[in-house]
């Protein structure tokens, strides 16, 4: 298996496992989906939380992100691992 589809693979259950931990619903990756969001969250309070998981020194697609329309419920996040530690850009 390629080396950087694991490491990918690896932060998204990562990211899954801690939104399990902060309560999540429902927290699942979007295996296959080729799209900007890598896991879709539900939160208890009813919230959806999009998120894009990158790793290391890929590269951030803030301005796609930007451009996805949002609802009221919904929040659009990129969490980012770098430094052994996750930064979240909403």
């Amino acid at each position: 298996m390629n080396r950087n589809y694991v490491s990918g693979r690896n932060a998204e259950y990562s990211v899954v496992k801690i939104l399990k931990e902060q309560g999540a619903v429902i927290a699942q990756r979007t295996a296959g989906s080729h799209s900007l969001i890598d896991v879709v969250a539900l939160m208890p309070d009813g919230t959806v939380r999009l998120i894009q998981v990158k790793k290391d020194s890929s590269p951030l697609h803030l301005e796609e992100l930007a451009k996805l329309p949002r609802a009221q419920n919904v929040s659009i996040e990129l969490w980012h691992y770098q430094d052994r530690k996750w930064v979240i850009y909403t």
